[in-house]
């Protein structure tokens, strides 16, 4: 969610003043809340975790390179109030460990959930590992994310997300991209900027890599037999592509603002799009219990 704060606040905490909107900078934070009660049960602030070097008479005055685990006030996109803009996250149960997506920043986040709300408000809740843009923490190496959605965790500490390409300077193209993340007693290896930048271990783009360009929104998952379905996001296209990078199955999704597109409609850029897509099998616990015949309400309302 949001946290509102206002042009003088952001001030307070060393943005440099020239990039701050009138209307002041929203500062992402997730909660947690119980499935019964929607109680509140954990929450981490990006507030909590800022650095600066603008000021040494401001709070938390350093090089970002000293510490890359906080957030540097003064990275990312400027003179925008939705400033870090978190735009997806996945949970790993078997480490603990969470993954954002930090759209404002081109960056992925790794943070520790096995932390109470009061620990993730200090040094235990600042980030574990980042990768996208090492610029952003004084990192060495080019850029690898641009404008990116949906993270998520692939067994073995991997992580796989969906790179938009939003501004990228090679091009308009987007592509999946898989990295591994060194770990070290059990949890990401800390990071300094003298580190060898961490290149993608797999990478998919479209045979011509611009006929596949989605600018905002998309995703993609790891299915169990090793494809990956992908969400063409503004296209409303969603497809599947074996081991090699074959396509092996597509789908162009008719649902229209106003209802269902005709047999042979070409919708419109936009007009059918899709924010991402999950295949569930249909025997899962997820489906159970739900009417799978076409037309059928999946909510099972009147």
């Amino acid at each position: 969610m949001w946290e509102a704060f206002s042009r003088e606040e952001v001030v307070e905490v060393g943005r440099e003043p020239e990039t701050v909107p009138l209307a002041g900078v929203f500062m992402d934070a997730i909660y947690e809340l119980d499935a019964g009660s929607g109680e509140v049960v954990w929450r981490w602030r990006a507030r909590d975790h800022l650095i600066q070097n603008v000021s040494a008479e401001l709070p938390d005055f350093a090089e970002p390179g000293a510490s890359p685990g906080r957030i540097d006030v003064n990275a990312g996109q400027m003179g925008v109030t939705d400033w870090t803009h978190l735009n997806g996250i996945d949970h790993d149960p078997d480490t603990d460990l969470l993954v954002v997506s930090a759209h404002g920043l081109d960056e992925l986040w790794v943070i520790d959930h096995g932390t109470s709300t009061e620990e993730a408000a200090g040094p235990a809740g600042d980030l574990l590992y980042r990768w996208g843009r090492p610029a952003n923490w004084g990192g060495d190496g080019q850029p690898e994310l641009y404008g990116q959605h949906d993270p998520t965790w692939l067994p073995g500490g991997r992580l796989m997300v969906f790179d938009n390409g939003m501004g990228r300077p090679q091009g308009a193209y987007s592509r999946v991209v898989q990295i591994e993340v060194p770990f070290e007693d059990g949890l990401p290896a800390a990071q300094t900027p003298d580190d060898a930048p961490l290149l993608p271990e797999w990478i998919w783009t479209a045979p011509i890599p611009s006929d596949l360009f989605a600018p905002l929104i998309s995703g993609a998952q790891r299915l169990p037999g090793g494809n990956t379905l992908i969400t063409e996001g503004p296209a409303g296209r969603l497809f599947e592509i074996d081991a090699d990078g074959e396509l092996v199955w597509e789908y162009v999704s008719p649902v229209l603002p106003g209802g269902i597109a005709e047999p042979g409609e070409v919708p419109g850029y936009g007009q059918n799009a899709v924010f991402k897509v999950r295949r569930y099998p249909a025997d899962g616990p997820e489906l159970d219990g739900l009417d799978l015949t076409p037309g059928a309400d999946l909510m099972g309302d009147p």
